[in-house]
């Protein structure tokens, strides 16, 4: 298992690895595979690519994403390259066989630039790790989580991407990001439970298809959040019908708490989010949880509640067989 700490503690590891590829350009294969697990296990979404004609092409690459939620515009970029041009002569050992003497890391792109690369996901992984605990509610809560999460960690077939800071002081969580693929998700049901706390599981998918897949297999849930960018548009639609029956409210670019109470609002969801999934804890739609539906069949008009009589004594908006009566 490795976690955002161990690849932080290693640009030196990390460093080897890419220079021990041999990435003559134009590059393929092999150094890609070993910067993609790299930065798998960081939360990074990762597309590889290739483009280009000969002479100089066709050339592999990769680009890979780590946006913050909520955020689709502003973000950080590094941009670097992993091929490297024929080593040439004058080389005291094997150029693809790095070896460290002293304190300098030799090989061919250990300067350009394979050693700029390792640190740049060294230091991501570093920045990963920084996340405070915070205070749950109760003992029962605090233990709750703690047991989710050593579940969650000690899954086959799951990477813990990042641990928040060693906690200090009674009830305090522990961040954790955890990934892992989706066939891996459908066959162990311990996956899909719900830890209550500030822990997440990202869940690969390689087409659209299987994400939808994926939502389907879901338990009820109260939200579900989409975070798209220009151009995400039609991906998106293809997972709104399914969403819209596993949640009681979809977001788009932001965040599910911060209930609010609104006409509109919904805070309620399918079995097991709720025990009832057609009402709302929240929002004026509240009150139906507390009312059920009673028939007067042929009662006398002077019998009836004064909302039901026909002289409407409360003046109330009302349908009378039908038919939509504004209250004067």
């Amino acid at each position: 298992m490795t976690d955002s700490a161990t690849i932080a503690a290693a640009p030196l590891d990390l460093a080897s690895r890419l220079i021990a590829c041999e990435s003559v350009t134009p590059a393929t294969g092999a150094v890609f595979d070993c910067l993609d697990a790299m930065l798998e296990p960081l939360g990074f979404a990762v597309t590889r690519f290739v483009c280009g004609e000969a002479p100089d092409g066709p050339v592999e690459n990769l680009f890979a994403i780590r946006r913050p939620l909520g955020d689709p515009g502003r973000h950080f970029a590094f941009a670097g390259h992993l091929d490297v041009v024929p080593p040439g002569k004058g080389w005291a050992s094997d150029p693809f066989v790095p070896e460290v003497r002293g304190d300098l890391l030799h090989g061919r792109g250990a300067v350009d630039m394979k050693g700029s690369i390792a640190s740049f996901v060294a230091a991501a992984a570093s920045a990963l790790s920084g996340a405070a605990p915070q205070v749950m509610l109760t003992p029962g809560i605090h233990e709750a989580y703690e047991k989710g999460v050593a579940a969650l960690a000690g899954a086959d077939g799951v990477t813990t991407v990042a641990r928040g800071t060693d906690p200090e002081g009674v009830n305090r969580g522990q961040a954790a990001f955890f990934s892992t693929d989706s066939a891996t998700f459908k066959s162990n049901p311990v996956l899909a439970e719900e830890v209550f706390g500030s822990s997440s599981v990202l869940i690969r998918c390689s087409s659209i298809e299987e994400i939808v897949a994926t939502i389907a297999g879901l338990e009820g849930q109260l939200t579900a959040t989409l975070q798209i960018g220009e151009g995400d548009e039609d991906h998106a639609a293809k997972l709104l019908p399914t969403l819209s029956r596993k949640v009681g409210r979809i977001l788009t670019n932001g965040w599910p708490t911060g209930v609010e109470v609104t006409h509109a609002m919904v805070h309620g969801g399918p079995f097991p989010s709720t025990a009832d999934g057609r009402s709302t804890s929240v929002g004026t739609l509240a009150m139906m949880r507390f009312l059920r539906p009673v028939c007067y069949q042929d009662v006398p008009d002077t019998l009836l509640p004064p909302a039901l009589q026909d002289a409407n004594p409360w003046g109330l908006t009302r349908r009378v067989e039908g038919k939509l009566e504004v209250a004067a």
